[in-house]
C-alpha cells in the first residue's frame, strides 16, 4: 500500500507539475505578446511623430518584464535620444545591467551595450572620466567577442573619440575618429552611413580648430551618405543641416546659415521632444545669427529657449548651460549694456571651470569675454588681468597638444 501511495503522490507530483510548466508557457507567451503589441504602438506613435508616446510604451513593455534586458535597453536608449531624459535612461541601464551580468556573466554582448549607454550618460551629464572608463569596458568585451573588424568596435571607437572632443583633446579624437572610419570601411564599404556619423563628427573637429574648409568637405562628405540611406525627416540629416549652418555663419553667410538651421528644426521638432538638447543647440544657433545682424530682441529670445531647455534638462552645472549664458553676455556686450554682459560672461566662466578645470579652449573665450567687458567698464587693469590669463591658457594648449 505504501509503494501505492508513493506511485499516487508521484504521479499527482508530475500532474501538478504540467499544469505548472503550461501555465508558465502561457503566461510567456501572454507577456511575450503583450510586448510585441507595446512595440507596435511604439512604432505607430514614432510614425505619427509623437515621441513622448513611443516613449511610453517602451517604457511600460520594460516595467512589465524588468528581466528582460533587451526591454531595459531599448526604452532607456529612446528615453536618452529622443526625449532627453538622462536620469530615467540611467535607471534602464543600471537594472538591465544588474540583469546582464547575472544572466550572463561579464563578457557578453548585452553586458557592452549596458556598459556603452551608461558611458554616454556619464559623457552627457560631464562625468568624464566614468565615461571613459565606461566606454572602455564596452571596447573590451566588443574586441573578445568580434574581433577588432566589427561594427560594435567601431562605434565604441567612435563614441571615446566623441568624448575626447567634448573635453577639446582634439587630436585624440581625430585618432579614434579614424579607426572607427576604417573598420566601418572595411565592414560594409565605402558609402555605409555609419562612416557619415563619423564625418559629421570630424567636422566638429575642425571647426573648434577653425578649419572651416575641411568641416565643410567632411559635413558634404557626412550628408550625401545620409540621402543615399535615409529620407529627408531623419536625425542624421538634421545633424548635417546644422553642421553647414555652423559652417555658413562662420563664412558671414548668415542668411545660408539661417536657412540650414530652420531646416534642420523643422525635422527636429518633428524626430525629438521639444526638450530635446539637439533642439535648444539649434535654438543657440539661430539666436547668434540674429545676434551677429544685430537683431537684438530676437537673438535673446532664442539664447533664452536653448537656456530654458539646457538647463531643464541638465541643471545648472553644465557646459550648454555655459554656452547659453556665454552668448547672452556678448549679445549684452554689443548692445552696450557691460554690467549686465559682465555678470553672464562670469556665470559662464564659472560652469566651464567646474566641468573643464582650468586649461581648455573654453576658458580662454570666458577669459578674453570678461576682459572685454572689463575693457568696456574703463577698467584697463582687470581687462588686461583676464587677457592675460587667456593667453596663458593659449601658450600652454599650444604646448601640450
Amino acid at each position: 500500500r505504501l509503494h501505492e501511495a508513493n506511485e499516487q503522490e508521484a504521479a499527482r507530483l508530475a500532474g501538478e507539475r504540467d499544469v505548472l510548466e503550461k501555465s508558465r508557457k502561457y503566461v510567456a507567451a501572454q507577456l511575450e505578446a503583450f510586448g510585441e503589441d507595446c512595440y507596435a504602438r511604439h512604432e505607430i506613435c514614432l510614425t505619427r511623430h509623437r515621441p513622448d508616446s513611443a516613449a511610453y510604451y517602451l517604457e511600460l513593455r520594460a516595467a512589465t518584464d524588468t528581466t528582460n534586458i533587451e526591454w531595459q535597453m531599448d526604452a532607456g536608449e529612446f528615453a536618452s535620444q529622443y526625449i532627453a531624459d538622462y536620469p530615467k535612461s540611467r535607471l534602464f541601464y543600471n537594472r538591465g545591467l544588474a540583469y546582464a551580468l547575472e544572466q550572463y556573466g561579464e563578457s557578453h554582448f548585452l553586458v557592452a551595450r549596458a556598459y556603452m549607454n551608461i558611458a554616454q550618460i556619464n559623457g552627457f551629464e560631464i562625468h568624464f572620466s566614468e565615461a571613459l572608463e565606461y566606454f572602455q569596458k564596452a571596447l573590451k568585451i566588443y574586441r573578445e567577442i568580434y574581433g577588432v573588424q566589427s561594427h560594435w568596435t567601431a562605434l565604441a571607437y567612435n563614441n571615446i573619440g566623441a568624448l575626447y572632443r567634448i573635453q577639446g583633446r582634439y587630436s585624440e579624437a581625430l585618432e579614434q575618429y579614424s579607426k572607427a572610419v576604417e573598420i566601418w570601411k572595411n565592414v560594409y564599404g565605402e558609402r555605409a552611413p555609419e562612416i557619415g556619423i563619423v564625418y559629421n563628427n570630424i567636422s566638429t573637429v575642425y571647426v573648434s580648430q577653425g578649419k572651416y574648409s575641411e568641416a565643410l568637405e567632411y559635413q558634404q562628405k557626412a550628408l550625401n551618405l545620409f540621402k543615399e540611406k535615409y529620407e529627408e525627416q531623419h536625425q542624421y540629416i538634421a545633424g548635417s543641416y546644422m553642421g553647414i549652418g555652423i559652417l555658413y555663419y562662420y563664412s558671414g553667410q548668415y542668411s545660408k546659415a539661417l536657412e540650414y538651421y530652420q531646416k534642420a528644426l523643422e525635422i527636429q521638432k518633428v524626430v525629438y521632444s521639444e526638450r530635446h538638447p539637439h533642439i535648444a543647440l539649434n535654438y543657440n544657433n539661430i539666436g547668434m545669427v540674429y545676434d551677429n545682424q544685430a537683431q537684438y530682441p530676437e537673438a535673446l529670445e532664442y539664447f533664452q529657449k536653448a537656456l530654458e531647455i539646457n538647463k531643464e534638462v541638465f541643471g545648472e552645472e553644465h557646459p550648454n548651460v555655459a554656452l547659453n549664458y556665454n552668448n547672452i553676455g556678448v549679445s549684452y556686450l554689443k548692445q552696450g549694456q557691460y554690467p549686465k554682459a559682465l555678470e553672464y560672461f562670469q556665470k559662464a566662466l564659472e560652469i566651464n571651470k567646474k566641468v573643464f578645470g582650468e586649461l581648455h579652449p573654453d576658458i580662454v573665450q570666458s577669459h578674453n569675454n570678461i576682459g572685454e567687458a572689463y575693457e568696456k567698464l574703463n577698467q584697463p587693469d582687470k581687462a588686461a588681468e583676464y587677457r592675460s590669463k587667456a593667453q596663458e591658457i593659449i601658450n600652454y594648449l599650444q604646448n601640450n597638444p
